[in-house]
């Protein structure tokens, strides 16, 4: 079957696009196309009606997977023209199905992008940063202010250039409210998305170790979240008042705009002070625990509840209920009701719980000594009723500090009865010695592969009462414990 090339006629998307980008329109029949509802890179992540970009990487070309992506259900694919594959296009496109081919798909995607941005009429702009909590405290902004505001944040942790577009690309029109996330692995890439969107409100969420291969210190990974602090319309920033070299930064800094610090050392006049952190335990909801809060919201006392069983959840409350107050949304004494029902981002501690009755503590995203810390304590003082078990992957790009915050983690594991260790990080004679010198021996075990967890997890007879914990690295790829899970999910 020949290709057939659109040139009469066209529907007004495929003529938008066409006019934006430029380039050629392939398709097998006459596609009237809606604007996709998401746009991609992962062709994994598509639904019906999407679009895939398929964009070079750094290992393996987007190409590879437009076959992935059309099977996923994908109705627009912007492909290289170089990298065509015209026994695939020709056989393969569905009649409602069509395909861009441009000279450069990252630029193509950034020009849509762009183009999106541009028809905004936006009220505000947050810009979300730091090393820890950034996804949390930008979804549950816009969880509180899209009641009043129609209000779009970047999708799961889309916080890079690219990732930014992607999202950009399907942002609603009416828009009012934008709010972005922004991450980096190097110098200069915070820089360049806040130079490019020049966000109103900052907030930088904590100051750890993360990245730190990229960035050489805690010095260096602050000096790169900073770098938020250089948009020309910034007006107000939240920064967390616990961490040390925020602290001191902006104690001594000549920043003129408003600074609100968040913590529990925060002053509570001018900041938001977090007074109470505490979790407990729900009956008849879909998440089984929550985090009672009291908050001093700069001279104002709040009480809030959440659906976190970590308490360092309370900072990503306390900048979003101090962004709802400088924007002027009217807070009651008891704002439970503002995050309710709010949903627990996948991979980011979501509970599960299987058909035996065994919870999961999902955290698979991605871990750093932080975060791995934080949770793993949290975790640990949770009244459940039997076993306590943990799957911790290894934490990567941490440079020389590797070893030593790795050897910092075993002191989490009391609380435990089985901890299963996976990744080249776990595997040294140190941490060997550490764990028969902290009388873990018997209870910890590295492991060489998922499939060997599988096997163990089998052994284990898991069931109603306990509870397992995963976190690692993205690269471990985790979820796919996960996804063996939720086969056999209640709820």
């Amino acid at each position: 079957m020949k290709a057939h090339h659109e040139n009469s006629n066209p529907p007004s998307f495929i003529q938008m696009m066409q006019t934006l980008l430029g380039g050629e329109v392939l398709s097998r029949g006459a596609p009237a196309l809606l604007p996709p509802k998401a746009y991609w890179s992962d062709s994994r992540k598509i639904s019906p009606g999407d679009a895939f970009f398929a964009l070079p990487g750094k290992f393996r070309n987007g190409n590879e997977f437009v076959e992935s992506a059309v099977k996923n259900g994908a109705r627009v694919v912007f492909m290289e023209k170089g990298n065509r594959n015209e026994h695939f296009l020709l056989e393969n496109i569905p009649p409602e199905c069509v395909v861009f081919l441009v000279e450069n798909t990252k630029e193509a995607l950034h020009t849509l992008a762009r183009y999106r941005y541009a028809k905004l009429s936006l009220k505000k702009t947050i810009g979300v940063t730091g090393s820890v909590g950034k996804t949390t405290t930008k979804n549950l902004l816009q969880e509180l202010l899209s009641s009043w505001y129609p209000s779009y944040a970047t999708r799961e942790s889309f916080n890079t250039s690219v990732g930014i577009d992607l999202a950009l690309a399907s942002v609603p029109e009416e828009t009012s409210i934008l709010i972005l996330e922004f991450g980096a692995n190097s110098f200069g890439e915070i820089r360049e998305l806040t130079l490019q969107y020049m966000p109103e409100i900052g907030i930088i969420t904590d100051i750890a170790l993360a990245h730190t291969q990229g960035f050489a210190s805690l010095e260096g990974v602050l000096q790169a979240k900073l770098e938020i602090l250089e948009s020309p319309q910034m007006e107000t920033v939240f920064f967390n008042a616990d961490s040390p070299l925020l602290a001191s930064f902006f104690a001594t800094a000549s920043f003129k705009k408003k600074t609100i610090p968040v913590g529990w050392n925060a002053d509570p006049f001018r900041g938001i002070r977090i007074e109470k952190a505490e979790v407990c335990s729900r009956t008849h909801k879909r998440y089984p625990f929550s985090l009672q809060l009291e908050i001093s919201l700069l001279g104002d006392k709040l009480r809030c509840e959440a659906p976190f069983y970590c308490t360092h959840h309370a900072y990503a409350c306390g900048f979003v209920l101090g962004v709802a107050q400088v924007m002027g949304i009217p807070l009651s004494q008891k704002a439970d009701s503002f995050f309710e029902n709010f949903q627990v981002p996948s991979g980011r501690g979501n509970i599960l719980t299987s058909s035996s009755g065994c919870l999961l503590f999902d955290e698979s995203y991605n871990a750093n000594p932080k975060s791995m810390g934080s949770s793993l304590s949290s975790f640990g003082k949770l009244p459940l009723s039997g076993r306590k078990i943990a799957f911790l992957g290894g934490m990567k790009e941490l440079g020389e500090l590797s070893s030593k915050e790795h050897l910092h983690i075993l002191s989490f594991f009391a609380p435990f009865d089985k901890i299963f260790l996976f990744g080249e990080e776990w595997n040294s004679p140190e941490i060997d010695r550490q764990i028969e010198k902290w009388g873990f021996g018997e209870k910890v075990e590295l492991l060489d592969s998922l499939n060997a967890f599988f096997l163990q997890a089998q052994a284990l007879s898991l069931g109603k009462g306990d509870a397992l914990f995963i976190k690692g690295s993205r690269s471990y790829g985790l979820e796919r414990i996960v996804e063996e899970w939720e086969e056999n999910v209640e709820s």
